[in-house]
């Protein structure tokens, strides 16, 4: 799997830390032994994506940061793995798309979407000039849904500072 260092942007410490100690992560799913948030990770030579690569294991709960160039793989991997067992949480982070298929995937069948303010302000990866986030970020939350016809997902905005 070819490593592009554009889409290795580190979550920032602050956010994850906010979110691990809601969730408590067991896994960071998409990670490079750089920017991993968890000393648990799947690496890039593992490919996440494969269909025989398991994310998560019975009450696991997993971090997503897949960088933002083709998150569509990453919501129906994330969603794929949730349903296995109701104990199971993927939390991702990504860019506000409403116009984009994955983003309409989510908001169908993710549990939760949190609009973020402020912006988070990624960590650039070696090599890569550090700038200000210029968009909207989102964290979505999946989880098993066991009704028959689920509802969408709740989506709210999130003062992840306060």
């Amino acid at each position: 799997m070819i490593i592009d260092p554009r889409q290795e942007w580190e979550t920032p410490s602050d956010l994850f830390g906010v979110l691990d100690r809601e969730f408590g992560f067991d896994l960071d799913v998409c990670a490079t032994a750089v920017n991993t948030k968890h000393p648990v990770f799947i690496s890039p030579s593992c490919n996440a994506l494969k269909k025989n690569m398991p994310w998560l294991f019975l009450k696991s709960r997993g971090w997503l940061n897949p960088g933002f160039a083709n998150p569509m793989p990453w919501c129906e991997k994330a969603h794929t793995e949730v349903q296995r067992d109701p104990t199971n949480l993927v939390v991702q982070i990504g860019l506000v798309s409403v116009s984009a298929a994955w983003w309409r995937f989510a908001c169908t069948r993710a549990s939760e979407i949190r609009l973020l303010s402020p912006r988070p302000q990624f960590v650039a990866p070696p090599g890569v000039k550090q700038t200000s986030n210029p968009r909207e970020s989102v964290i979505i939350v999946w989880r098993k849904k066991t009704e028959v016809n689920p509802p969408p997902a709740y989506i709210w905005s999130w003062r992840w500072k306060d």
